[in-house]
């Protein structure tokens, strides 16, 4: 069985010599559809130099081949800070096919054009589809060692399954990360954050769940990928799916969220 796809594969085009900063598509293959779509964006220059940071604003320019021109804002998130960031978007594609971001910063020249790939669908659940069932282990079934990756981890997260967290009633957040593994060092951060706003919700009547996309129980967990992972189609980690009381999808997000996105979510399934 395949390895998850690492997030970030970055398309970059070739030949003219100017400009020389680039947009640079950090959504996984497959991970984008027609619809509103979040889209992550980073900012580099020709020889590999990280450009995004906070002072720069920025523009995000998406185009295709005969169709029209949207101008988004695009909102700063930290990977690593103070080293490495993207830009944020959503951003609502019309139909499949080849398109093309473009990053305007505020002070600067636009990037070269990149181009990425929209599907007709992206192969996880959507925001408004039923969140899937699945049946992962809890503290009920293995130990937490079993459970994550996590060197501290939180055992709230390992209490309910997916498939009871989607089906009782309350909202749920459900985070697929795997610390030790991960290809983009990512999921740690991830996590982080959502134990950090767990701890800031102590009341907040919602269930809390991490699934590590790796079986931990295998000799060599890299080459078994958990079966929820391949149930919820996920082409890459980390990522946190927030689902309503109803069991429906009502946030999607890849790769990195800031602090304040991660709350908004949060906080709409919550109500007031």
């Amino acid at each position: 069985m395949r390895r998850l796809v690492v997030l970030g594969s970055l398309l970059v085009l070739v030949g003219c010599s100017s400009p020389e900063h680039l947009a640079v598509v950090a959504n996984s293959p497959s991970s984008l559809g027609v619809g509103d779509q979040r889209l992550t964006v980073g900012y580099r220059s020709e020889a590999g130099e990280d450009l995004a940071n906070p002072q720069t604003e920025v523009d995000l320019v998406i185009s295709r081949q005969g169709g029209g021109e949207q101008r988004v804002d695009a909102e700063f998130v930290w990977i690593a800070e103070p080293i490495r960031g993207v830009y944020v978007a959503h951003v609502e594609f019309d139909q499949p096919g080849e398109w093309v971001a473009v990053l305007e910063p505020e002070n600067g020249p636009p990037t070269r054009e990149t181009p990425f790939f929209v599907d007709p669908e992206p192969s996880t659940p959507e925001v408004g589809e039923p969140a899937p069932a699945s049946a992962t282990p809890t503290l009920a079934d293995l130990d937490i060692g079993e459970l994550t990756t996590d060197p501290s981890p939180d055992p709230g997260l390992y209490e309910v399954s997916v498939a009871d967290a989607v089906a009782n009633g309350t909202p749920a957040l459900i985070t697929f990360a795997t610390p030790a593994f991960c290809s983009t060092a990512t999921c740690g951060p991830m996590l982080e954050q959502v134990k950090g706003l767990r701890a800031e919700l102590p009341s907040a009547e919602m269930d809390w769940i991490q699934v590590e996309v790796y079986d931990l129980t295998q000799g060599n967990p890299i080459d078994h990928i958990v079966p929820a992972a391949l149930e919820w189609g996920l082409p890459s980690e980390p990522w946190i799916f927030v689902v309503d009381a109803d069991g429906t999808v009502s946030a999607r997000l890849e790769g990195v969220v800031s602090d304040r996105e991660l709350r908004a979510a949060v906080e709409a399934v919550l109500g007031p």
